[in-house]
């Protein structure tokens, strides 16, 4: 089976490259993305386990970007 590229024009599709087909030759068109085959309960339990992992994070702690990079910077101290 060949794929071809193709686009819609005016409600029309059209065919990216020329293709070399006879004329009345038919075809069967699948949308690329035509999302996913997950059935009604099958989605709810995804949404399910998203909003449980959504509630369940940790917020992570942040700080300023400069005192992270004072914190970083190696100490040119000479105690010894």
């Amino acid at each position: 089976m060949q794929a071809l590229k193709a686009h819609v024009r005016r409600g029309r599709v059209v065919v990216d490259t020329p293709v070399r087909f006879p004329d009345g030759t038919k075809f069967k068109l699948i949308v690329a993305d035509d999302g996913d085959d997950l059935d009604e309960s099958e989605r709810a339990a995804l949404h399910a386990a998203l909003q449980k992992s959504w509630r369940a994070r940790r917020p992570v702690e942040q700080s300023p970007v400069k005192s992270s990079l004072h914190e970083s910077k190696p100490r040119d101290d000479h105690t010894n």
